[in-house]
């Protein structure tokens, strides 16, 4: 308790939407609360499987994102003086959970379980949530939350300032850190776009015909007679975007009835999607310019095409997009029809061919448009900065644990091998108990004290390469095994080519392993 002016000041912990505050600010009670609430719903996880039946791991890693993972990151993009002692238990709590979800054995390292079922470390989560924050939060100018974030940050660079002396960066201020050096390339408005645009110009639809052409043939006749048949009277417009091998991103628009050639250059940040939609928009200028009463605009983003024609109420829709559909109200109101069609790229069309070109000009172009991203723009590359840290730190714990792991799968995967399989979960599992190098092989649970001898009933150790393929007790199964995978895994075949074929080996090794009645 403190005393001020002879009265005794009670301090107690508060709860503000949701986050509980100790008098002590060590989050230490806030995760305690919440590691409670990840733990029940890890139940859940439980009920609805074994090691070798039940859900998919797929569908259980499913529910884990949506009833345990919310939990585990609650209120951590605010974390700074939280102990050691309560990260570990954070983490512990997401390895658990996954463990059962994977269905792999307690003894697994850390490392390969994260990356078996395509998840980052939770103090790297926190990062990629605080850039999002921080982000959304910098899209707005007159927002009191990035101020209060932009003082934390001068705060925590304050040298006279003793609490953030020799303690880690909060979340929220590298997410500052990221953004306070975007500002001049960020677009940023007192308020969203989306609510200071008509509804009715938010609400209009276009539809997008298809050219129904197939890739890699001359189409150039058969455009031509499709155009004359069904947009006969129309004039055509081809759009396009590009980026180039170091991110650079450009435009390009070619308008054949005025030998409009047009290339621009726009900042790195864009997405090749923003960049079609900019040409789009170049060419609905042209028209604006011109008094062509219809028009069909021929592009091969059918991303930028929908997202120019159909209805998105987010407040995530960019100013880009608004600012095209806008030009497409007006013209529409001067009674102009504006049709747009996809056109499949590397069709050999000229026309599609030539803005393509344009594009990649444009792309190499030394002058780059002053135009501003969206702030959704920067959140693929910021999650491209985190993973690359990942797979550094990855790396580096690989080389300590998880040493047979990477022997077969030496980058961190982009996606679970088991995604879409539809194979059985004991299928799954078992494949993943032999990735990971923890499976119930006796070599294994010797190591780890469950098995008093490491050796086979044929007096040789028990590895998962002596189980599938040298075990003398069942050599003829063995052949049978080694013969059905060299069929579909290219030579030279071994357990490390079989472990890098997950989803054409493991049917394979689970036939061979029912038929011995032998579980790993």
């Amino acid at each position: 308790p403190i005393t001020l002016d002879g009265k005794t000041i009670e301090l107690k912990d508060i709860t503000y939407l949701g986050v509980l505050l100790d008098y002590s600010l060590n989050w230490s009670k806030h995760v305690i609360k919440y590691l409670a609430k990840a733990q029940h719903a890890t139940h859940v996880i439980r009920s609805l499987r074994s090691t070798w039946w039940g859900s998919d791991p797929e569908i259980l890693i499913t529910l884990y994102k949506g009833l345990i993972r919310p939990h585990l990151d609650f209120a951590g993009i605010m974390f700074s003086r939280i102990s050691k002692k309560m990260v570990a238990k954070l983490e512990s709590a997401q390895l658990i959970a996954l463990k059962l979800c994977a269905g792999f054995m307690r003894s697994t390292p850390s490392n390969v379980v994260l990356a078996e079922t395509g998840e980052m470390p939770i103090g790297m989560r926190r990062e990629w949530i605080a850039h999002k924050f921080v982000a959304k939060q910098f899209s707005l100018n007159n927002n009191q939350l990035r101020q209060n974030i932009i003082t934390m940050y001068a705060n925590f660079n304050d040298n006279n300032n003793k609490y953030w002396r020799n303690k880690p960066p909060p979340p929220l201020v590298e997410g500052c850190d990221y953004f306070l050096n975007k500002t001049n390339v960020m677009h940023s408005s007192n308020i969203w776009p989306i609510f200071n645009t008509e509804l009715s110009t938010i609400l209009q639809t276009k539809q997008i015909y298809s050219s129904q052409l197939a890739k890699e043939e001359d189409n150039n006749i058969k455009f031509r007679d499709y155009i004359n048949t069904r947009w006969n009277g129309y004039h055509t417009i081809f759009t396009d975007g590009s980026v180039s091998d170091d991110k650079s991103v450009g435009i390009g628009v070619y308008i054949p009835v005025i030998n409009l050639k047009f290339s621009a250059r726009l900042p790195h940040h864009m997405s090749i999607c923003t960049a079609e939609t900019l040409a789009i928009i170049k060419a609905l200028k042209v028209i604006m310019e011109n008094e062509w009463e219809k028009v069909i605009i021929c592009a091969d983003s059918r991303s930028a095409l929908e997202r120019i024609s159909n209805i998105n109420l987010s407040y995530k829709l960019d100013h880009h997009t608004i600012y095209c559909k806008q030009i497409l109200a007006q013209l529409q109101s001067q009674g102009r029809t504006i049709e747009f069609i996809w056109i499949p790229s590397h069709t050999n069309i000229d026309g599609n061919e030539k803005a393509d070109t344009l594009a990649v000009e444009g792309a190499n172009l030394e002058i780059i448009s002053p135009l501003k991203c969206n702030f959704t723009e920067f959140i693929p590359q910021i999650k491209v900065n985190i993973r690359q840290k990942w797979q550094t730190k990855w790396r580096e714990i690989c080389n300590i644990k998880g040493k047979f792991y990477k022997a077969h799968t030496n980058e961190l995967p982009t996606k679970k091998w088991f995604t879409k399989s539809h194979h059985s979960r004991r299928a799954i599992v078992t494949m993943n108990r032999l990735r990971s190098g923890h499976s119930s092989v006796k070599d294994h649970l010797y190591r780890i004290g469950m098995a008093d001898s490491p050796l086979c009933a044929c007096g040789q150790t028990q590895t998962a390469l002596h189980v599938l393929f040298e075990c003398t007790n069942y050599l003829d199964a063995c052949n049978e095994l080694y013969i059905a995978l060299s069929k579909k895994i290219p030579s030279p075949l071994n357990l490390i080519s079989v472990l890098q074929n997950p989803t054409i080996a493991d049917l394979h090794v689970l036939e061979f392993l029912d038929g011995l009645n032998i579980k790993l």
